[in-house]
């Protein structure tokens, strides 16, 4: 096998391996070890993907690839001098390289550490290489070789954000997988971590930080190799000057007494706190009056721990919370004032206690106080937070931003961040399974965080990690590239993800975007941890949950068939990365509707079908136990206990069925009995849904034969005649061509057979509209039905007010697209009007004049320095405004609006509109406030049935 001394080239490019060519790979020793250790990854990597080990050079000259960071490396150096490397583009710029080839070598170059690292793994991604190689199983494809077009340079932005990074938090299933590995200090386990941050082009760490795991200073090793990767060490909202209360608090608390044994702590019972503690900023006892040493006490704590690791690259937590994740109780300050005092005192003796340790300036040190819950009123009340402090703000612990800079922040030298979850544990009800958030909802809520200039550090909560690697690398490639990405369509991202990761063709590689997409949406409109009972309508709109559960059956159906045409190497990692997300969620929503279908018929008599669809909620709940011991016997127990539907602290609220569902015996039910019940309403209109379900049951046990006829010629059956057990399903259609004019009536009846002979029969009436509305425009919303439906995104006409418009959002929604108000810095309008808004309109078709109520969608975006309105009016008539909520409410129990809107990921606002006379009218929704997001209408000219996605899209002439 040739090593590569001079030049190989192959079909005009330059070859970095084959066959025929074994790559010499140089760095210098002087160079920073991060760079060092991802140069042993390249080599790993190249030699995963073609076979070829390169070889490591012992000096420039011999060497086919130089790796080098400008102002450590003498070779890069030189060559700058020289004018041979131009680096105008990257020099002096923050975590940026070039890679291009140089007098027949190839050059990775990086303006810092961390620029030549990000230049090492885009090589090895751009061969193929996944970054979830180790954290997901994906196996690179084998190549013949790696070519590079010698002609191009490719030279890297500077970031979008400048700090990007994780969160590892309510960690349960991940310390009991980690614990199981044998990693008991995690050093092995963040050594995995801080990989996959560089690989995607992330460079910050909150480590996990809850009593189960082995907390991060526990081993100093963590620090030191966070820093030998060329990772930056941040900590929580709770977590300040980088202490883990939860580990560290009480073992230094005994320490620091028995060092100071004539010194009094204060000390009282917290919230968090399992026994009375001294984590209270005071000088005095509050019910004495006699001097306490807790002040000193708590500087001495956090000093001990920036001493310790504040020689590494971290960014500082600044201020104070409860003990480990609690509201703060300030003892000594009661009211608002008093309690801004003490934040504003402790953040002063913080940054002195920095400048100290650490001999810098507190200017010079990254620090950042975060708005956290009660810490956000606190900040709002007029709280002093120096100018290079970043503030950091948060969404709403469900991925929807709570409030971003005004325009009095936004020139803060320190600038701002924002700290989002993709799981989260707490009020209304947690999250922390299968992460579902849509990655069209993060690019939504982050780009507008971008567009407000929060652009210093962004922190996503992941919760364990797995299975959130989807929206982990989405996130972070927002965060590199907010400006590529917030364009890049979501299917073509798919499409180029599942060709790096599975190899798939480029058929198959839509195939897997369509599923994801669907499947994105189906869990947004309810995520398996907040399902509940009674959820779904299934006596109309053709049984929303039936089709909801269908539609995810089909996708499983879809995924499996992916899987099963892959390499076996390739399936565990596809099962990881989609098919086991996918069937637990379609398990967890057969579940719970097949349950609630269960105890509907158990109400309505239909006694020979409970005990179906009983024993299809019990097999889909064995059906994730099932998958979920699949995943943990992958690739011999590599994942043992890393999925944990149903942890014993961490549960989600509603994760078991409550008790088992009610099982009748044939004794219970007796003889046979024919039962009939009809979707309603019974009625059809030429522009409505144009079928309707008949369910024919057996009340009782047995076999009863059916047939099923009407008075009319114009009703069609899709089964005229059967024999039924349980239930079956059948559809009633219209021939419209045979129904007269105007209104007309019929009879459906089902009998009972034996013998060819009716024995007993059920009549339904049913009523069909055959009203024809003439000729209308194009993009016209016919009545039926007893409403109207549309989706935002079917708009006729859009107009823009010269500054601001509405823009599709694409797959921001349950079902579909939604529409936004842009640009995101918008000022609010008070007046809505023709002349000053930007406006969407619909053409709409009513057959009677009258006031009715509409429905407004929204997606439940928040604005809690503003307000969330959107106008509405009939033809010319003064606009109705439409307010949604704009904040969040801690310790909600889900019944409130912002609960309510964590749960289905929509709001309703409802109102009430003029209709003067029958006919065309245009209805017009004017912008108001920015940052709203409108998903759909529905106007009722009928009797409201209630539906959990609203009443079907119109149809459209």
């Amino acid at each position: 096998m040739a090593t590569y001394t001079l030049k190989e080239w192959k079909n005009g490019c330059f070859t970095l391996a084959d066959q025929s060519v074994r790559p010499v790979i140089w760095t210098d020793r002087g160079e920073d070890a991060g760079v060092l250790r991802a140069t042993e990854d390249l080599i790993a990597d190249i030699e995963a993907v073609t076979g070829i080990v390169p070889v490591k050079g012992q000096s420039a000259d011999e060497a086919a690839v130089i790796i080098g960071t400008i102002g450590r490396c003498e070779k890069v150096d030189e060559m700058i001098r020289t004018g041979v490397l131009d680096v105008s583009g990257i020099a002096g710029r923050w975590e940026c390289f070039q890679i291009q080839v140089v007098e027949e070598k190839l050059l990775i170059v990086g303006s810092d550490r961390r620029g030549t690292i990000f230049g090492i793994y885009d090589l090895c991604e751009k061969m193929g290489i996944s970054p979830w190689k180790w954290w997901a199983d994906v196996k690179a494809e084998r190549m013949e070789g790696v070519y590079i077009d010698p002609k191009k340079t490719y030279i890297s932005k500077e970031p979008s954000v400048k700090y990007r990074g994780i969160f590892i938090n309510d960690e349960y299933a991940f310390d009991n997988w980690a614990m199981g590995q044998g990693d008991k200090d995690f050093v092995k386990t963040y050594e995995h971590i801080f990989e996959l941050l560089l690989r995607l082009k992330a460079n910050t760490l909150w480590p996990a930080m809850h009593g189960g795991s082995p907390y991060f200073h526990k081993n100093p090793a963590n620090a030191e190799n966070a820093g030998r990767y060329g990772i930056v060490i941040g900590t929580s909202h709770c977590e300040m000057l980088l202490r883990n209360n939860v580990s560290e608090y009480f073992e230094f608390e005994k320490r620091w007494e028995e060092e100071n044994s004539g010194k009094t702590l204060y000390k009282t019972k917290l919230t968090d706190s399992p026994t009375p503690c001294g984590y209270v900023y005071v000088s005095k006892n509050p019910d004495t009056g006699e001097v306490v040493y807790n002040k000193e006490f708590l500087q001495d704590y956090w000093k001990e721990s920036v001493e310790r690791y504040g020689r590494h690259e971290c960014i500082f937590t600044m201020g104070m919370r409860g003990l480990h994740d609690a509201t703060w109780q300030p003892v000594s300050a009661e009211t608002m004032e008093e309690k801004r005092g003490l934040l504003e005192e402790i953040i002063d003796a913080q940054r002195k206690l920095l400048e100290e340790a650490l001999g810098n300036r507190a200017e010079e040190i990254p620090q950042l106080f975060i708005p956290y819950k009660e810490m956000q009123e606190i900040y709002d009340s007029g709280m002093r937070v120096q100018e290079d402090i970043t503030l950091m703000w948060t969404d709403d612990n469900y991925g929807y931003l709570r409030r971003l800079p005004e325009e009095n922040e936004r020139g803060r030298k320190g600038g701002a961040g924002v700290y989002y979850h993709v799981g989260y544990h707490g009020s209304p009800n947690s999250y922390i399974w299968l992460s579902t958030t849509p990655y069209a909802l993060i690019r939504e809520e982050m780009a507008k965080a971008y567009d407000y200039l929060a652009r210093n550090i962004w922190i996503v909560n992941v919760g364990d990690l797995k299975p959130a690697e989807g929206r982990i690398e989405y996130f972070l490639n927002l965060a590199y590239d907010v400006d590529q990405m917030r364009e890049k369509d979501l299917r073509e991202y798919l499409r180029e993800k599942a060709v790096r990761d599975f190899g798939l063709s480029e058929e198959q590689a839509e195939e897997y975007a369509d599923i994801e997409l669907i499947f994105q949406q189906l869990a947004y409109a309810r995520k398996p941890e907040h399902f509940g009972s009674g959820l779904f309508q299934m006596e109309a709109y053709g049984d929303e949950g039936l089709k909801y559960m269908e539609a995810y059956e089909k996708l499983v159906k879809r995924s499996e068939n992916l899987c099963d045409a892959l390499a076996e190497e390739k399936r565990p990692s596809f099962y990881e990365l989609q098919l086991y997300p996918l069937r637990s969620c379609s398990n967890t929503a057969k579940k719970y509707i097949s349950a609630d279908k269960a105890v509907l018929y158990y109400g309505q008599d239909r006694g020979g079908c409970v005990g179906k669809y009983s024993g299809l909620s019990e097999a889909a709940y064995y059906g994730i136990v099932k998958d979920t011991k699949a995943y943990h016997t992958l690739l011999d127990g590599r994942w043992n206990l890393i999925m944990d539907p149903y942890q014993p602290y961490f549960r989600s609220r509603r994760a078991v069925l409550s008790n088992l569902l009610y099982r009748p015996s044939a004794a219970d039910l007796g003889y046979a009995r024919l039962g009939v019940r009809m979707e309603i309403p019974h009625h059809f209109s030429f522009y409505g849904e144009n079928s309707r379900f008949i369910d024919i049951y057996n009340e009782g046990s047995g076999y009863i034969d059916w047939s099923i006829a009407s008075d009319s010629d114009f009703l069609a059956f899709s089964k005229e005649k059967g024999c039924v057990w349980q239930d079956e399903r059948v559809t009633v259609s219209v021939i419209w061509e045979k129904v007269p004019n105007g209104i007309a009536e019929a009879e459906i009846t089902v009998s009972g057979m034996e013998s060819d002979k009716q024995i007993h029969s059920r009549t339904v009436s049913v009523v069909v509209d055959n009203r024809r509305a003439g000729l209308l425009p194009d993009k016209t919303f016919i009545e039926a039905d007893g409403y109207i439906s549309m989706e935002a995104e079917h708009y006729s006409i859009r107009q823009s007010n010269g500054t601001s418009n509405w823009q599709t959002e694409p797959y921001l929604s349950r079902n579909g697209d939604s529409i936004k108000l842009y640009p995101n810095l918008l000022e609010p309008v008070e007046c809505p009007d023709q002349r000053h808004c930007a406006f969407v309109e619909y053409r709409i078709y009513v057959w009677s004049a009258g006031t009715f109520e509409m429905d407004l969608y929204r997606i439940p975006t928040l604005n809690e320095s503003g307000s969330m309105r959107v106008a509405a009016s009939i033809d010319e008539e003064a606009p109705v405004v439409f307010t949604g909520t704009q904040a969040y409410v801690n310790d909600s129990d889900g019944t409130d609006s912002w609960g309510r809107g964590v749960y289905e990921n929509t709001e309703i606002l409802t109102g009430k509109i003029a209709v003067q006379e029958a006919g065309i009218h245009v209805l017009r929704v004017y912008q108001m406030d920015p940052g709203f997001v409108l998903d759909k209408i529905v106007i009722y000219t009928g009797e409201r049935v209630y539906s959990y996605f609203g009443p079907p899209e119109s149809r459209i002439v």
